[in-house]
């Protein structure tokens, strides 16, 4: 070192030396930002089965036309006086070589304005299809326009879990200079299901019944979708960086130390912590915001739950039991 100084001279002493950190950011800027791995559909956690396409909406919206036309011919009963379909009617069908089976349900409405029996039954029939299916086109008469009835339906099948598109029909009704104020209308109304893909069709015309299909087996690949956990953890540990959570009470300071997902249909997510309760909703709202942002899930609602991190254990200081599992620290690694 010493005899690499005297040839080198007075240069040497002129040349700065960069601190590590400013070397560290320097090295960060200059690398290209790493892309997110893409999610592939989990198909072996998937339900086996043809994708179950379930038809959900208020009387006399359309669904039953809707499904006719798919089918290219009358399978399903149909007639402008509401509450013509009562049983939920099941049909395969076969679309770019992807096997479906479309779900005809009754129309709903509110209880309070339900007046005999048999709409009653026909309307939990359909209720319960939810649960049976894997994604739900929820069908609004685009000349009426979206009501808090349909809302309610939204809030069901987002609790439910199940994939969604929300489907405007009955589209050739309106003049195309004011389709954009009815769309505008229906994703205010549908605000808090923004994340679901908005299609116009029309039985009548046939217009858009196909790309209710291929957003439908979009929305399922959102569904069924898995993130690399590697990946996954890279992404959340510049989440909780960028906006670190709250602090727990009397100021505790709460920590998130891993994100795992261990289902799919509809992907979940469970964050580490050392105060589960202290992360409120809108914390964990913008970890799932954050996901979207990232990986799309277009279509498929996400769960986000907060669980408890492993104790230390005892004679260890704070911070020595808060290491990774192996498992979760070496997939990190490899990304």
């Amino acid at each position: 070192l010493d005899a690499i100084v005297s040839a080198l001279g007075s240069r040497a002493r002129r040349m700065p030396i960069e601190p590590k950190a400013d070397r560290k950011r320097r090295r960060d800027a200059e690398e290209p930002a790493a892309k997110p791995e893409a999610p592939v559909a989990d198909e072996a956690a998937a339900p086996e089965g043809p994708i179950r396409l379930t038809f959900l909406g208020k009387p006399n919206v359309g669904k039953s036309s809707l499904v006719n036309r798919l089918l290219g011919e009358e399978r399903v009963l149909v007639h402008d006086q509401p509450g013509t379909t009562r049983d939920p009617i099941d049909t395969p069908f076969r679309f770019d070589d992807r096997e479906f089976v479309l779900v005809d349900t009754a129309g709903i409405r509110r209880r309070k304005v339900v007046k005999t029996m048999t709409e009653a039954v026909s309307a939990k029939m359909a209720r319960d299809q939810v649960a049976r299916s894997h994604v739900v086109a929820l069908v609004i008469d685009a000349a009426i326009g979206p009501s808090d009835d349909d809302a309610r339906l939204a809030n069901m099948v987002e609790e439910a879990g199940r994939a969604l598109i929300v489907v405007l029909n009955k589209g050739d009704l309106i003049p195309r200079a004011q389709m954009d104020l009815h769309m505008q209308a229906l994703k205010s109304r549908l605000a808090f299901v923004s994340w679901a893909p908005f299609v116009i069709t029309s039985a009548h015309t046939g217009r858009g019944v196909t790309d209710l299909v291929t957003q439908a087996w979009k929305a399922w690949q959102s569904w069924t979708q898995r993130v690399p956990t590697g990946d996954l953890n890279r992404h959340f540990q510049d989440m909780i960086t960028h906006r670190p959570p709250p602090s727990g009470p009397a100021g505790k300071h709460v920590r998130l130390y891993y994100i795992t997902q261990p289902e799919v249909a509809p992907p979940t997510f469970f964050v580490s912590s050392n105060m589960p309760a202290a992360v409120g909703y809108p914390y964990r709202r913008y970890l799932a915001n954050k996901l979207r942002a990232i990986y799309g899930f277009e279509g498929s609602p996400i769960k986000l739950a907060v669980r408890g991190h492993r104790k230390r254990k005892r004679g260890q200081a704070e911070g020595e039991g808060d290491d990774l599992p192996p498992e979760i620290a070496a997939s990190i690694e490899e990304a």
